[in-house]
């Protein structure tokens, strides 16, 4: 029969983790972001990010992990009063094992997402703001 473990107080942590092994990774991370205002109240933003890591868990099949965010937004002023936007944003998130030897990328997890928005606002006499807006998002999931 075992004694149970008894801990000591001091310098001991019995949160302790031992790595066998520590994986090397590459990884590749771009994004950007544009914005154009025009004299007239319109201003119109775009932004598009890219992420890619490859970690090598299994020989000669490294896991990848993918991801690519875009996304556009308009914004008007149409009078002191009066304010619309709208907006669309695109996401997709890829997971997949490279198999060397027949060079296939096995995708085996897939996040897409997309939704749309529409804002109007309007501003009356003494401060009070009416809002009216939507938003509809479709997200598709493949295991």
């Amino acid at each position: 029969m075992k004694k149970p473990i008894k801990w000591q107080v001091g310098n001991f942590s019995p949160v302790t983790r031992v790595f066998s092994e520590i994986y090397s990774n590459r990884v590749v991370s771009v994004k950007d972001k544009f914005t154009l205002r025009s004299t007239d109240g319109l201003k119109v933003s775009a932004h598009a990010s890219y992420y890619f890591r490859q970690v090598p868990r299994v020989t000669n099949e490294p896991e990848r992990y993918r991801d690519f965010s875009a996304g556009i937004k308009g914004e008007w002023t149409i009078t002191d009063n009066d304010y619309v936007e709208l907006a669309y944003a695109f996401d997709q998130y890829d997971k997949s094992t490279l198999q060397r030897s027949q060079n296939l990328d096995i995708r085996s997890h897939s996040n897409v997402q997309n939704s749309v928005r529409a804002l109007y606002n309007h501003t009356m006499g003494r401060g009070d703001i009416l809002t009216v807006g939507g938003c509809h998002a479709f997200l598709r999931i493949l295991h």
